[in-house]
């Protein structure tokens, strides 16, 4: 039985698609009801079971009515997936008190408070069986990244909170782990989507207002940094997702796993084109010392 916040839509309804085709029974929590039973109806046309609880994960009555109701329904609660999130584009001098509370009281507070509600419920899971709570994160706060204070600044709290719970918690026989996604396609923080394309320099280096194809020229890619050559897929991130709730996972815990097809890297950007660059003047500088200059005399110098 596995319980989503923000699951309704994204990465959050991936994440109940791949569960429910793994065999568990699924329970959504969103704000929006007719989001929840749009969702509810489609998972239930794929033969998945699956019901939808209305509530804000800043609210921690609202978080522990969730996880009450998972357990009246199905009489346990074994995994907790954290995807529940907000942000916009904004520089920290024009960012409000406001603006700020609220990203972090929905990533940050939203993680504590449903973690601190199933708390109970996975105490009873956890020893025979294991118990996950997956808190979904992200890269950004690695490095300075413009425009983004007040979401980076939750993502690094989440990630303190996913290793201390971790810690805490494993007397319980409960794992928590970190999901950090890289720019995934058809979202609204991936290529394309409503929070970076907002910005005419964004961390996809997409221009606002520009079609994102999913699957673009993988040079293309490679030149904007992502080796692997292509966006990512929510299906990359429920999967991974999945994959953390198994037994083959049974010994990663107080960690995050990061799912970014290796953008993380940003040294590596356009890494093939320079690699050819390379090749072809190291050929130019070979051809200049067979002109006239012995290989020992050369290797002597080095």
């Amino acid at each position: 039985m596995v319980l989503i916040t923000g699951g309704a839509t994204g990465i959050g309804y991936g994440c109940a698609t791949q569960f429910g085709k793994h065999g568990a029974k699924v329970a959504i929590m969103s704000r929006r009801k007719p989001v929840i039973d749009a969702a509810v109806e489609s998972l239930a046309a794929a033969g998945i079971e699956a019901f939808g609880v209305q509530g804000d994960v800043r609210d921690f009555g609202k978080c522990e009515a969730a996880c009450a109701a998972v357990v009246a329904r199905w009489g346990r609660l074994d995994f907790l997936i954290n995807n529940a999130a907000g942000n916009f584009m904004v520089s920290a001098e024009q960012l409000t008190p406001n603006g700020y509370a609220t990203v972090l009281g929905i990533d940050l507070q939203g993680c504590f408070h449903m973690s601190r509600a199933a708390l109970p419920h996975m105490k009873v899971t956890g020893p025979d069986d294991g118990a996950v709570i997956i808190n979904i994160t992200a890269t950004l706060q690695d490095s300075a990244t413009p425009f983004q204070a007040h979401a980076a600044s939750a993502k690094a709290g989440i990630d303190v909170l996913t290793n201390t719970l971790g810690v805490e918690w494993g007397e319980y026989g409960i794992r928590t782990v970190g999901l950090a996604p890289g720019g995934i396609a058809g979202t609204v923080g991936g290529p394309g989507g409503r929070v970076f394309s907002n910005d005419q320099n964004n961390a996809t280096g997409v221009k606002a207002g520009t079609v994102v194809p999913e699957d673009p020229s993988p040079a293309e890619l490679r030149r904007k940094g992502i080796p692997a050559g292509r966006w990512g897929r929510v299906d990359d991130v429920a999967l991974s997702a999945v994959f953390l709730c198994t037994a083959a996972a049974g010994w990663i815990t107080a960690t995050r796993l990061t799912i970014d097809g290796g953008s993380v890297h940003v040294n590596g950007r356009g890494f093939p084109d320079a690699k050819r660059f390379v090749e072809k003047k190291s050929a130019q500088q070979k051809q200049t010392y067979k002109g006239g200059v012995k290989t020992s005399k050369v290797l002597a110098k080095l």
